[in-house]
């Protein structure tokens, strides 16, 4: 893999964030790893609730 990419893979930072249907904004939880991240808000959205989840990625 090119270097600089690694990089940004190895420091990249998720966070699990919910929005409800008051327009609250929360972090639910951080994660290492896009695709963890991307696991877990997936299995609480097809849950149905009325919140939305998204994930917040940044690199440290």
């Amino acid at each position: 893999m090119i270097k600089w990419v690694n990089d940004l893979i190895d420091n990249e930072v998720c966070r699990l964030c919910r929005v409800d249907d008051n327009n609250n904004t929360f972090v639910m939880k951080t994660f290492s790893s896009y695709i963890e991240a991307e696991i877990e808000r997936y299995s609480y959205q097809k849950k149905g609730h009325k919140q939305t989840y998204y994930l917040e990625r940044y690199y440290t």
